[in-house]
């Protein structure tokens, strides 16, 4: 019997006023919910309904990060037919120019569904910079 499973990644390199740019796509055959929110408000929910294991870029959000504690991803994941897990694996990146100053950095977060083990079913990308 297939239940609904959750997972959340804290994101504490993302600043109070940085510009948060998140993309998402996927290829697992499962539903999947993407929320990054802190403890006192919803930035983005991107929504993957159907069940299908094509390929598909699933949408794309930008908003300036309000400083509330907890920033976090929160996935949630349904298959009908099989039980799943979610795995991610997530990565920080700083964007430093040629003089060695910081200018934010991406998140990648790559995630499994099932037992395979090969992290291609979700794949979340949060860009992160200070406006000028």
């Amino acid at each position: 019997m297939a239940k609904k499973v959750s997972s959340s990644c804290t994101l504490p390199k993302i600043s109070k006023g940085q510009r948060m740019m998140i993309y998402a796509n996927s290829a697992c055959g499962s539903t999947a919910s993407i929320i990054l929110k802190d403890d006192k408000e919803t930035y983005a929910t991107i929504k993957k309904g159907e069940l299908s294991h094509l390929s598909r870029f699933l949408g794309q959000e930008i908003k300036l990060y309000n400083g509330g504690s907890n920033l976090r991803l929160e996935i949630e994941m349904e298959h009908p037919s099989y039980d799943i897990a979610i795995k991610p694996i997530v990565t920080f990146t700083d964007t430093v120019d040629a003089l060695g100053k910081s200018h934010g950095g991406v998140y990648n977060i790559a995630v499994e569904d099932y037992k395979n083990n090969t992290y291609s079913n979700l794949s979340i990308v949060i860009a992160v910079n200070t406006p000028n």
